[in-house]
């Protein structure tokens, strides 16, 4: 299995991965394949054939081939260049050496049942997978390194994805180095992080297997869509009830698994707190766990942004509550102003208030949730912001605020993961001293993949055996257009 494990923590260090915009899983499960019969268990598949039919009636007949395939009891005779064309094992044994007549196989790699599926998918392109022989057929598939089945193998398991399998499909995963299926699980247990936390479903993994799980790059703390504030506290956190459950106490296994953990993004006070929370954590000298970022270089994570907040506000937080007025505009009902309170409780005013009270038709504000954030915004607008309406990832709709009138536009994330930060715009004078705003665009948070750049500095660092990972990051898209619909 450590092989297994060092094999694919290089292939993802090599930023060889399943993009990061939107979630890899629903694009793999929307994939289909024609003449597709699915349901839970069994996966029937049928793709076209270009073998000749003179060569499929001697298959049946067991007449005129020239290769003998044997595993155990089991035994058939079969075409090389037929086998050849979907195995790549045979395509290699068979260009080693053509002379060969006799091919056994040891029942230690293959299942022999599994090869009837192998042959039969050869000839007929037919394929039929099961949840109870699924991992037999991943076995022999990926010895004969036949990769159409591996696919097909692949797609099975990824549709079986749910809370009670993840655990043992992403060790399943590992073992077959299954790439698609081990990003899909990553960001399904993201989305339910908490509730594998609560369950205890780590508690299946090895040490080697749930390290491994803690070094993907995709692996973060998801509530309604939204990453958490300071998702490498909640792993940190998982990390503590998981181990101390397994009671690992010996500090190489302890110091192992914190490897993967980016203490950079934990305060000190929440790291001295962790620390006597979780037994498993006392193992270590406090002074020690507490400044464990010390040890290597470690890639900025979500958590740092591309770019300055300071280029669109001075405000590197996520909003927490807004107010708005409606005023008058000759005829027209508009907004006069918006402020916007974050979570520091800093406030950022959008307009200037009108001095005279009696100016402001209405007054509106609204309070997010913990972990609850503006996902799209709709307008109603010409010159000025005639309404708008803001939806949240919790699904509420806060608005429409304001007059009937304008041309209706929207605006949202670029990425699937993203949320609402701050307005940028002009403040217009009225004739009788009121003011009014003008939106020009909005400022949108999204959770990307890291470029390929960042990876020139791990590679300089690997050769040094310093552990790394990189993780979603926040990118800043302070130029997002409105649509107008």
């Amino acid at each position: 299995m450590a092989s297994n494990l060092e094999h694919l923590s290089s292939y993802l260090s090599d930023g060889r991965t399943v993009p990061g915009d939107g979630s890899p899983y629903t694009e793999l499960l929307d994939e289909q394949i024609d003449n597709n019969e699915i349901n839970l268990d069994v996966l029937k598949i049928h793709l076209n054939t270009n073998v000749d039919e003179n060569k499929i009636r001697e298959w049946e007949e067991q007449k005129n081939c020239e290769l003998e395939v044997s595993c155990g009891e089991f035994k058939t005779k079969v075409h090389s260049d037929v086998l050849s064309s979907v195995s790549d094992y045979f395509h290699s044994r068979s260009n080693f050496n053509k002379q060969a007549r006799k091919c056994f196989l040891s029942e230690e790699c293959v299942s022999s049942e599994a090869i009837c599926h192998v042959i039969k998918f050869a000839y007929s392109m037919d394929l039929e997978i099961t949840s109870d022989r699924v991992q037999d057929l991943l076995k022999t598939a990926s010895y004969l390194r036949v990769e159409l089945i591996l696919d097909e193998c692949e797609k099975f398991l990824i549709n079986s994805i749910d809370h009670s399998t993840a655990m043992s499909l992403l060790q399943c995963a590992i073992k077959f180095n299954l790439m698609n299926l081990i990003a899909t699980i990553v960001m399904y247990i993201s989305e339910y992080f908490d509730t594998f936390v609560e369950q205890n479903l780590f508690y299946t993994l090895s040490n080697e297997e749930f390290k491994f799980l803690l070094m993907q790059r995709n692996l973060s703390v998801f509530r309604k869509g939204i990453p958490v504030n300071n998702p490498e506290l909640h792993i940190l956190e998982a990390v503590g009830k998981r181990i101390t459950a397994k009671q690992v106490k010996d500090i190489p296994t302890v110091e192992d698994i914190l490897s993967s953990i980016l203490f950079s993004e934990i305060s000190e006070d929440d790291l001295s707190s962790i620390y006597d929370i979780y037994p498993c954590f006392q193992t270590i000298d406090k002074s020690k766990f507490t400044n464990l970022q010390a040890k290597c270089y470690i890639q900025a994570s979500h958590l740092k942004s591309e770019k300055s907040f300071e280029e669109v506000s001075a405000i590197n937080d996520r909003p927490k509550k807004v107010w708005l007025w409606v005023t008058k505009l000759e005829r027209f009902t508009v907004i006069g102003g918006i402020r916007v309170e974050y979570q520091s409780g800093t406030n950022v005013l959008h307009g200037i208030l009108q001095k005279a009270r009696h100016s402001i038709l209405t007054e509106h504000e609204f309070e997010l949730d913990e972990g609850e954030v503006t996902t799209h915004i709709f307008l109603m607008s010409g010159m000025l912001i005639d309404s708008i309406c803001f939806e949240t990832n919790y699904g509420r709709m806060y608005g429409p605020y304001g007059g009937n009138g304008g041309h209706p536009s929207s605006s949202s994330p670029s990425q699937i993961r993203g949320y609402f930060h701050s307005f940028r715009g002009n403040v217009l004078k009225g004739q009788n001293y009121d003011y009014f705003i003008a939106i020009t665009d909005f400022t949108w948070v999204v959770f990307t993949e890291p470029d390929t750049d960042d990876y020139e500095h791990y590679i300089d660092l690997h050769r040094l055996n310093c552990l790394m990972k990189t993780k979603l990051k926040i990118h800043i898209k302070d130029d997002v257009p409105m649509v107008n619909k």
